[in-house]
Formats: structure tokens, C-alpha cells, sequence
């Protein structure tokens, strides 16, 4: 093997600190804390289930009834999870438009 072939072979030397890994925030926490419910292959945060008045029996009866194409849509809509709501970022209007840095 040449040097140029070996000099391939070393890893990279770090040049910049990693960058800080990012928590959890506090609400999203809680929310799993509370728990996960699975169902037919279906996660649903434990706190949310019960609560789609009218709810199939089952996420399989769901599906039939609502014509999803998969658990996705059930997860969806039992959960109404929206990541937003728990991500610590902040959202700034720049000409009317919303703006995410791209620390965030």
C-alpha cells in the first residue's frame, strides 16, 4: 500500500467541537413519560387514547371506516401530534414569512 493509501485509511482529524446534542424539551418528556399504548402495530400516546369520540374498536376497523392506507393515518389522527408544539426553536416573521434559523 502507498501513502496515499494509507494516509486514506486514518481517520479524520476533528477540526471543530461536535456540536452540543440537543434535549428533549420539558412538555415532550412529560408526554412519553405518560406513555405509549401499542395497538395492532399502532403507537398512540397512552393520554390520547379513549379520547376520538365515535373511535372504531380497533385501528383496523379505523382504517376500513376512514379508508387510510396504513397505521399512519390512524396514528395521525389519534395523536394529533404535532413535533412543533414541543421543539424548542424559535419562529420569526421576516416579510411576512415564517423563518427558522438554521441552528434551530
Amino acid at each position: 500500500m502507498n501513502e496515499a493509501a494509507a494516509s486514506a485509511h486514518r481517520p479524520l482529524a476533528s477540526v471543530d467541537p461536535p456540536p452540543a446534542v440537543p434535549s428533549l424539551s420539558q412538555g415532550l418528556r412529560d408526554k412519553f413519560a405518560r406513555g405509549l399504548t401499542y395497538d395492532e402495530g399502532a403507537w398512540i400516546f397512552t393520554e390520547h387514547v379513549g379520547q376520538w369520540v365515535g373511535a372504531p374498536a380497533s385501528p383496523s376497523a379505523a382504517i376500513a371506516k376512514m379508508g387510510w392506507q396504513d397505521l399512519s393515518g390512524y396514528e395521525w389522527n389519534v395523536n394529533a401530534f404535532h413535533l412543533e408544539d414541543y421543539a424548542p426553536i424559535r419562529v420569526e416573521n421576516l416579510d411576512g414569512q415564517p423563518q427558522i434559523s438554521r441552528e434551530d
